[in-house]
């Protein structure tokens, strides 16, 4: 019996002993990761569509061909565009013709303007000078006329005067009262006082011809004054014309602008008629053919990155993400390649679990709780200078996270 029990802790001791063993196994050598078979390979799928509708008139690509970044994939119609573009860059050649007379037209109206109220001002100011010159001629010839008048009286009066006596001197003379040296010289007097009545008359109607002549040479002036001023009066409108032109010479620059955007516009459409590939990647689910008629934002095919683009995703239970951060180093093994281990760094940890973000989430609040460890998926993405080649976007693959080790 005591054989019996003497084994027995025997036994239970190299059990507890194996236990102990197992478990410092596990605490050492495995404690510091965490891994996981639900993981892939990932990447953003890239759907390739027109940014123009148009007609397919040839398709570069077959299904599962590698391309390259820039590569031709499929080729649009572009008769409607060149056609486009004509027209844009005529219309940019005639707004550009428009400005350059415009241009042109801004300092010759400049200069006409400044010559006209330059004239005009001469003429206003010639114009104003002979008016007060001959203002005072009138007013001298008027002046000039009243004095004639008065010499005019006067020399009627002489010459009533010396008629009278001569007269009376043709009597006297007659019955020999008068000498003839008396006689002679009343008549003399008759005579002068006759031919000074003669010249009073002569110079009043001179002086009153002249006067004629002055006020419509006033008259003349006064037009020509009144037509500078009118002239002065348009020619100040001369600055605001060119404040026109300069406007307009703006609204064609402006034009000039946007006939340029269109052209730009019209060449950006054309280009978009050589669809290309935005990065490296397999063609696959070629949708589109020769002759297809094809809208804007249509999807023709797919394009799914290698290489670079690539990252793994890895959905860890919750329970693992306790000491996990990004950064931390990776193991990754693909189905495809057995044996290959590709190194890896963990970059983000997702901000919710693959439940929380299914089309149909779990509403606890229902009643039918049943506690569940969660999975929250992990990117992790290659680290650089490795080979890549072959890795495809949906292959399986395991990793094995280092905890808080360094990358």
């Amino acid at each position: 019996m005591k054989d019996a029990l003497r084994k027995f802790s025997f036994v239970v001791l190299g059990v507890v002993i194996i236990g102990l063993i197992f478990y410092g196994i596990d605490r050492y050598f495995f404690a510091g990761r965490v891994s996981t078979e639900d993981a892939r390979v990932d990447s953003h799928l890239v759907f390739i569509s027109p940014r123009i509708s148009g007609k397919v008139t040839k398709v570069l690509v077959r299904n599962h061909e590698l391309v390259k970044p820039g590569q031709p994939l499929v080729l649009l119609s572009t008769a409607d565009y060149k056609t486009k573009l004509q027209a844009a860059e005529s219309n940019l050649n005639r707004f550009k013709k428009i400005l350059a007379a415009d241009r042109l037209n801004v300092p010759i109206s400049r200069i006409s303007t400044s010559g006209t109220m330059n004239r005009v001002g001469a003429m206003l100011l010639a114009a104003g000078s002979n008016q007060e010159k001959l203002n005072r001629i009138v007013a001298e010839v008027r002046s000039r006329i009243i004095q004639l008048k008065a010499n005019l009286i006067s020399a009627k009066s002489r010459y009533n005067l010396a008629k009278s006596n001569y007269d009376r001197m043709k009597l006297l003379i007659r019955n020999y009262i008068a000498s003839q040296e008396q006689y002679d010289s009343f008549k003399t007097q008759y005579e002068n006082a006759k031919a000074d009545l003669i010249s009073a008359k002569a110079q009043l109607v001179s002086a009153q011809e002249e006067l004629k002549q002055q006020l419509a040479a006033l008259q003349e002036v006064k037009y020509q004054f009144k037509a500078a001023k009118a002239q002065v009066f348009v020619a100040s409108a001369g600055p605001v014309q060119v404040q026109m032109q300069e406007q307009k010479v703006a609204a064609d620059a402006q034009a000039v602008k946007q006939a340029e955007a269109e052209v730009r516009l019209a060449k950006l459409k054309l280009s978009y008629t050589t669809i290309k590939a935005p990065k490296e990647g397999i063609v696959t689910r070629r949708q589109v053919t020769v002759g297809a008629v094809v809208a804007r934002g249509q999807t023709l095919l797919l394009l799914a990155p290698v290489g670079k683009s690539l990252w793994v995703r890895a959905d860890f239970r919750e329970t693992a993400l306790t000491r996990m951060k990004p950064g931390d180093r990776v193991n990754i093994t693909v189905d495809t390649f057995p044996g290959k281990v590709y190194k890896g760094i963990v970059n983000s940890v997702s901000g919710a679990t693959g439940a929380a973000t299914s089309l149909f989430p779990p509403e606890n609040a229902s009643g039918n709780f049943v506690k569940i460890v969660q999975r929250i998926p992990v990117k992790i993405t290659f680290a650089p200078d490795q080979n890549l080649n072959g890795l495809l976007t949906g292959m399986s693959a395991e990793v094995t996270v280092f905890l808080h080790s360094k990358s």
